[in-house]
């Protein structure tokens, strides 16, 4: 996977268009998260906008942004299946700018304590980190160029 910045630049000088950028996220996590378990819900269709600064780029919401159009748990058992009417601002905010958002990466529960499943992907005996953990070890894994963590205690 290209960094962001390689992306956004084939796009601009007509290198890759949105569809095929989005396509390499969607690819790279089929083969490599079934192992690494970064996420846990990929979005089966996304719209991928065509326009924008963020036209092409696939994005990972680290599970305590509510998305509209898939799950938020929160880490939580307890939110399983939990399907928000609106997105949090940021989110919305990157759709705006043209991201796609492909799918929801993995976090202790309510960003706070309870380790996820996700394994680093560089050295599966180590852990990736704490509350952002799957969106650390899906960039890592160049499943995708860009993701959303949180700062809670440390882990970013």
């Amino acid at each position: 996977m290209l960094s962001l910045t390689a992306l956004i630049r084939a796009r601009d000088e007509g290198k890759a268009n949105p569809d095929l950028m989005v396509a390499l996220s969607r690819d790279a996590i089929a083969r490599k998260d079934p192992a690494i378990k970064a996420f846990t819900h990929v979005a089966e269709e996304s719209v991928i906008a065509q326009e924008g600064p963020l036209a092409g780029i696939a994005i990972g919401v680290k599970d305590i942004f509510d998305t509209f159009d898939q799950p938020t748990s929160y880490g939580s058992p307890a939110y399983e299946g939990h399907c928000p009417r609106v997105d949090a601002a940021i989110v919305d905010l990157a759709r705006r700018q043209g991201a796609t958002i492909i799918g929801k990466t993995a976090t202790t529960e309510f960003a706070f304590l309870q380790p996820t499943v996700t394994v680093n992907p560089h050295n599966p005996g180590h852990t990736p980190g704490g509350s952002s953990s799957g969106s650390a070890a899906a960039i890592a894994a160049g499943m995708i160029p860009a993701a959303f963590g949180t700062q809670t205690g440390g882990s970013v």
